[in-house]
């Protein structure tokens, strides 16, 4: 399932947590509730409790003051990292709850978010004119995630000039947030047999080799698994 994190601090409510920004250009992610709760302490509890009983959690992150939460996620050999904000509104008791996946798996993100939301919703009412905390947020898929399809579909699309743009996003060292997509999607194309024969040339040692240099562990745990699957 998941790696299990050491006792964590929890929040109180000597401290108010920052109203939601009113620059223009501020936008709240997708991965959103709206809960009302008369303390506000109380919402990121419930959920540190539930992501603790659950061992969802590693090297997880608590800032008070900011009322925030990061943390490492793991699950089946794929991990994300994400971020947690909460903000109060005008009106009195009700809170924004806003998920962000700073690097990693969408997909498990989108897993975590989900089931986030329901807990938070069991012990909170939705605050009022907020309908979005009832509806799924359709998290967007890493690039090139829409390209895996079943193998009679895909079969001509794993020759080498298609994964060239995975691979070169592979070899951004600088940029490791496009290092961990390319490495997430490469892990779930080397799941098929006949992906796993095109990957498995000279040409991709190089972005391989880039990937395992890496010091970020939301590069490291793809890559781990994509070679777990070409070792097959």
């Amino acid at each position: 399932m998941a790696f299990g994190s050491a006792s964590l601090g929890r929040f109180e409510n000597t401290f108010c947590p920052p109203e939601v920004p009113s620059d223009p250009f501020f936008a709240l992610e997708a991965a959103t509730l709206h809960v009302y709760s008369t303390e506000a302490a109380d919402i990121l509890n419930r959920l540190l409790s539930f992501w603790q009983a659950e061992g969802e959690l590693a090297d997880a992150k608590v800032n008070g003051r900011k009322f925030s939460i990061k943390a490492d996620v793991f699950r089946d050999h794929s991990m994300c990292i994400v971020k947690v904000r909460l903000y109060r509104k005008s009106v009195p008791g009700v809170h924004v709850v806003e998920f962000q996946r700073r690097a990693g798996d969408a997909v498990l993100f989108n897993s975590v978010y989900q089931r986030a939301r329901h807990h938070l919703q069991q012990w909170f009412s939705a605050a009022p004119g907020a309908a979005e905390a009832h509806r799924p947020a359709e998290i967007p898929g890493p690039p090139g995630a829409a390209a895996v399809e079943p193998l009679d579909k895909r079969t001509a699309a794993v020759a080498h000039e298609s994964l060239r743009p995975l691979l070169d996003m592979a070899c951004l060292s600088d940029c490791p947030s496009l290092q961990a997509e390319a490495a997430a999607v490469l892990a779930c194309l080397a799941q098929d047999v006949a992906a796993a024969g095109a990957l498995c040339t000279a040409s991709t040692v190089e972005a391989f080799l880039k990937l395992l240099h890496s010091d970020r562990l939301e590069v490291l745990c793809p890559a781990a698994r994509l070679l777990r699957a070409l070792a097959r």
